[in-house]
């Protein structure tokens, strides 16, 4: 069982707290304060407004649709994450939920590496397909983010303070806070640092840490798989405080146009890429109020044989295809 779990470390001298029952004993936790829509939050599209194949903008729509609900209020922080799967998949959930900003220290390289196993020098090919798979997330993944690299735990500390972000980091400690699920006030900049899958966040993250807060657990499994952590972690941040999603200054917002909206363009047509950027220099398009693609869209791509195997054994080959499909 991996010792990362969701947790934080807490400044006790700032922070209201209150006796609550969290995972079956009594610790402190974040007494809930009002929350105010912010002026920087972003207008995220008319809730009936989906995603349309038909709609001559459909791509450049969905695009602002992302970057209207992009975040820079809080930076994502990875301490020393040193499993494959869970560096994609941290990525992955991040870039989802709209959170812009990654920091890595000492990160596992993005290049899947040949490894021997019991003495062979034979590459065992599943575990390197798997590696492989883990590697294309991180790098499709990590297009659309902005990562920050460093070397070592002290340099990624020394520029989140000269950011002026708070500091929360992961910790499995009874010093650790409850974070529970009622609305309450998120700092206006801040970090989050989730530790190794090891030993958890790292002494130097702890002795920087303004606050130290996890999320209760109800089982015998004291911790979470880092991965996992991550994804509740960071989607309990915008549960309590909604006006993260979408919460970026203007100017980078306008920046990301500039990047992404030529991108959108079909490869080699240069005529639709010349008038994307000119969409983003005049301030973007309606965007989608929700990102959900139709059904056709959704299906996932299977090799003929499988599909046929599938369907022998009475298995539809799921979203985006008839009952009736055949291969």
């Amino acid at each position: 069982m991996e010792g990362t779990a969701l947790a934080f470390a807490a400044g006790a001298a700032s922070v209201l707290v209150a006796l609550r029952l969290c995972g079956g004993a009594a610790v402190v936790a974040f007494r809930p304060t009002a929350v105010t829509s912010l002026e920087t939050t972003a207008q995220l599209g008319e809730p009936e407004s989906l995603d349309d194949p038909a709609d001559p903008l459909r791509r450049v729509r969905k695009c602002e649709a992302v970057i209207r609900r992009r975040s820079s209020r809080v930076v994502v922080v990875l301490e020393r994450c040193n499993q494959s799967h869970n560096y994609s998949a941290v990525l992955r959930t991040a870039e989802a939920l709209g959170y812009h900003h990654i920091w890595l220290i000492a990160p596992p390289k993005l290049e899947p590496v040949a490894a021997t196993r019991q003495g062979r020098k034979k590459v065992w090919e599943d575990d390197q397909a798997e590696l492989e798979e883990h590697v294309a997330y991180a790098r499709s993944a990590s297009k659309w983010l902005s990562l920050r690299f460093f070397d070592s735990s002290e340099e990624c500390v020394a520029a989140l303070r000269e950011a002026g972000r708070e500091i929360w980091v992961t910790d499995l400690s009874q010093a650790a806070v409850c974070l529970t699920s009622e609305k309450t006030a998120l700092p206006r900049s801040m970090a989050i640092v989730m530790g190794t899958e090891s030993t958890g966040a790292s002494p130097t993250m702890l002795a920087a840490a303004d606050r130290r807060v996890y999320l209760p657990l109800h089982g015998w499994a004291d911790s979470l798989n880092l991965s996992v952590a991550a994804a509740l972690f960071l989607q309990r941040l915008i549960d309590v405080d909604d006006t993260v999603v979408g919460d970026m200054a203007p100017e980078e917002r306008a920046a990301l146009r500039q990047d992404w909206y030529p991108k959108m363009a079909r490869n080699g047509d240069t005529e639709e890429e010349t008038r994307c950027a000119q969409l983003a220099a005049e301030g973007g398009v309606e965007p989608f109020g929700d990102l959900r693609r139709v059904d056709k869209h959704r299906a996932g791509w299977q090799p003929p044989k499988i599909r046929k195997k599938n369907l022998a054994k009475g298995q539809v080959d799921g979203i985006g295809y008839d009952t009736g499909h055949t291969a």
